[in-house]
């Protein structure tokens, strides 16, 4: 499977959303070379590159333009402007504080219809929220001194679900039976890492497992992008119906409405087929239950 890194997937979001021609991509404007970052509460200062603050007014919006890391993903709020002088309001919708040395020589998107932090945060909120238990990664791992006493074993971190536990003896590979409840949350002093399983063994021989856990944003770049331009484009048609009174808002309503129908059509779909191909992986499992 291929690895894709975070700015991966940020692109390739951003790509769906604005190649669903749901109007003009947003100017772009930079600061200077030495932004000279000042901030003072909830406000900023910082220097544009000579002739940028020209074409920057009140109450516009600048968004770092693709930025590499959610850290990196500065909005500002323009209060306003000075020649080439920017006061804004810092953090604005929480994204990250600005520190000095943050904006210099910083491309900026002014007004952009979803600014870098969004799409950072829709990208979580998808592999967080809608990937498990539809998509998973499955891990194997191992158990060299099986407890023959209870089977209680400490079993990694992040796992889900036990799929199926096996012991190699002598040359013959033999299921083990494992409970259905597990893996069970307990305290580090019984578990080193939380997570505690019950096995029946056969022998001492090395016990092994295999587990679903979660997929990280590295994986399914496609899947995840669909999913946090769904989230998204579903974002701007619900602020847009708000003032659908005006004409551009109206378009925007019926542009956006399609583009999100068929984009959350094309998650869910993959989505799917994905976990369909997962599931044909899956072996019988043989559950064990001592309550």
């Amino acid at each position: 499977m291929t690895v894709y890194t975070l700015a991966d997937v940020v692109s390739r979001t951003r790509s769906i959303l604005y190649g669903a021609g749901l109007g003009e991509k947003p100017p772009i404007r930079q600061a200077a070379a030495d932004a000279l970052e000042t901030t003072t509460g909830q406000t900023t200062v910082f220097a544009m590159l000579a002739g940028e603050g020209a074409k920057v007014k009140n109450s516009d919006v600048l968004s770092v333009y693709d930025p590499s890391t959610e850290a990196d993903a500065h909005v500002v709020y323009v209060l306003s402007t000075a020649t080439d002088t920017i006061t804004g309001v810092n953090s604005y919708l929480g994204s990250p504080t600005i520190t000095a040395g943050d904006l210099d020589s910083a491309l900026f998107e002014q007004n952009a219809a979803w600014t870098g932090y969004e799409i950072f945060q829709a990208i979580e909120t998808v592999v967080d929220s809608l990937l498990w238990p539809y998509i998973y990664k499955l891990t194997s791992a191992t158990i060299a001194s099986p407890d023959l006493v209870d089977g209680q074993e400490a079993v990694a971190a992040g796992t889900e679900v036990i799929t199926h536990a096996w012991q190699i003896i002598g040359s013959t590979n033999h299921p083990v039976a494992v409970s259905p409840r597990q893996p069970l949350e307990v305290s580090t002093s019984l578990a080193s890492t939380g997570l505690m399983a019950t096995f029946d063994w056969i022998d001492g021989s090395t016990g092994y497992y295999e587990y679903r856990e979660k997929v990280d944003v590295t994986a399914h770049a496609r899947l995840i992008a669909l999913g946090a331009a769904g989230l998204l484009l579903g974002g701007s048609l619900a602020e847009a119906t708000l003032e659908r009174t005006k004409k551009d808002n109206t378009e925007a309503v019926a542009g956006r409405g399609q583009a999100a129908n068929a984009v959350w059509r094309d998650f869910l779909t993959l989505r799917q087929n994905i976990s369909d191909e997962l599931s044909k992986r899956l072996p019988q499992r043989i559950y064990i239950d001592r309550g």
